[in-house]
């Protein structure tokens, strides 16, 4: 079946941890109120503007996106230039607010004067819903990163042109949320002249993922996550457990595979505070097909739809039995792309190759750090001025 999957290089860690966190869970004080609330909810208490707006694909999905429309730190005001964020892989509108106004890009934006919307892939916490079909159904979830971009993309940055009566829009995304814009613009490049500039964070393609972690189907995985989150990491007793995955995951230490069996899952945070809320809004589902898809990448060592096997010819109406490539090329507007050194599961290599194979690759920024992993670009302790400050340099 197509439903909800983790990610298992450390299953066996993962579930250790995750027991721990129910027993200690009577052991637990304070009340971690963000590990709860919502993406509106989470902008909303720092005082800024939340909207929710739902839109349906042209196959029947029915996406929920967020919008921060003004800023309490800048003017108010109408016909604001628009910025569209894509999250990335098992991901959410919030990882673009989890670290709260000065960090998080969502904010910074927002204080710098744009309109800011944030897209929810199928699938995910906020968009499981179908006009037809129920998400305990296993058709809803026979999806791929295809259907990200040619539907889901398509149908959020269309709604959001016309709400705010603009021509086009600034566009940024994490990981495979780069992948899913790619193939919305390669497969339809009449959205080519709706984007004005797009800026690709750690641009997960060719995913070296796979060489990295493993994949496992499982039930979804929200409610362990955020008990994990209110008990393990603010617990007096266990928050060493937190801090010492927080520094492996960073890539802090020399030792190479102190840095690789913890996954390099997430960069060294700006404050422990935030480190509940990040867990807890981590895992926001997606469907076993998308992994497959990645899977075929890089197997196959190419960009590519998805293979069928022997039905590929009926699927593609072709004669030959390989899958079609996406055509970088036919991507003309301008890309920034942005990579770090210590990405495992991007590495410079693949980026290098994206470069030349885009149609109009304006910039490619390796973030100055030996240390800057996958994570750091959302969470990282230097995301503000290694990251978000010089995507809005791109942006003005």
């Amino acid at each position: 079946e197509f439903h909800v999957i983790k990610i298992n290089m450390c299953s066996d860690i993962l579930g250790f941890l995750v027991w721990i966190s129910f027993m200690l869970n009577s052991m637990t004080a304070g009340d971690m109120v963000d590990t709860e609330l919502k993406t509106p909810q989470l902008i909303r208490k720092y005082g800024y503007p939340a909207e929710s707006h739902q839109v349906m694909t042209e196959d029947g999905y029915i996406l929920t996106m967020h919008r921060i429309p003004d800023s309490p730190n800048s003017p108010a005001g109408t016909n604001k230039s628009v910025v569209f964020l894509q999250h990335g892989i098992l991901a959410t509108s919030s990882d673009w607010i989890v670290l709260g106004p000065n960090n998080s890009l969502a904010y910074i934006l927002a204080d710098e004067g744009y309109d800011v919307w944030m897209g929810n892939s199928r699938g995910n916490t906020y968009s499981r819903k179908h006009k037809t079909m129920s998400s305990s159904n296993d058709l809803f979830w026979n999806f791929s990163f295809h259907e990200f971009g040619v539907y889901d993309l398509a149908a959020e940055i269309d709604y959001v042109l016309n709400v705010t009566n603009q021509d086009a829009l600034y566009f940024a995304a994490d990981s495979l949320g780069n992948t899913d814009f790619f193939v919305l613009v390669c497969q339809r490049p009449e959205y080519n002249s709706k984007i004005k500039v797009m800026a690709a964070e750690a641009p997960f393609m060719l995913a070296q993922l796979l060489n990295f972690l493993g994949f496992r189907v499982l039930a979804p995985f929200e409610r362990p996550m955020i008990t994990l989150a209110q008990t393990l990491c603010s617990n007096s007793l266990t928050k060493f457990i937190c801090e010492f995955l927080i520094q492996s995951f960073s890539g802090a230490f020399d030792n190479l595979f102190l840095s690789t069996i913890f996954c390099e899952y997430i960069y060294c945070f700006s404050h422990l505070d935030y480190l509940p809320t990040i867990i807890s809004h981590f895992s926001g589902g997606i469907s076993i097909k998308v992994l497959m898809h990645i899977i075929q990448n890089m197997k196959a060592g190419k960009f590519q739809s998805y293979d069928y096997g022997r039905n590929n010819p009926q699927k593609y109406n072709q004669i030959g039995l390989s899958p079609p490539e996406y055509n970088l090329s036919a991507i003309t507007l301008p890309v920034a792309l942005y990579y770090g050194e210590n990405d495992r599961l991007v590495i410079p290599q693949e980026v290098y190759k994206l470069n030349g194979s885009l149609g109009n690759s304006i910039l490619m920024h390796r973030i100055p750090r030996k240390t800057f992993s996958h994570f750091g670009f959302l969470y990282g302790i230097h995301v503000k001025p290694y990251v978000n400050d010089r995507i809005i340099e791109l942006f003005k």
